[in-house]
């Protein structure tokens, strides 16, 4: 089965996938390797026995800065270097 990576959440070590069929996976991205990242495009299996989430064998087969043209690659790395999280003040 194919699918890609909706959300990482960092915090608490948790993805979220979301199938070709459309069903989304809940997993640790602490237990998966290598590291997930939003929007990677990843293969799996689905095991109801031997995981919670059912997510076995996950294989990314397309990290998500690969998915656009070398420009639009570099870009969008310069981006994601320049922009800068903080806390939003209250």
């Amino acid at each position: 089965m194919q699918g890609y990576i909706l959300s990482v959440r960092p915090q608490t070590g948790e993805a979220t996938i979301i199938a070709e069929t459309g069903q989304a996976f809940r997993i640790r991205d602490e237990l998966t390797s290598p590291k997930l990242h939003g929007g990677d495009i990843v293969r799996f299996r689905l095991d109801s026995v031997s995981d919670a989430s059912g997510v076995i064998d996950l294989e990314v087969i397309a990290p998500w800065p690969e998915r656009f043209s070398r420009d639009q690659s570099a870009l969008l790395r310069e981006f994601c270097t320049d922009m800068v999280v903080g806390t939003i003040p209250a």
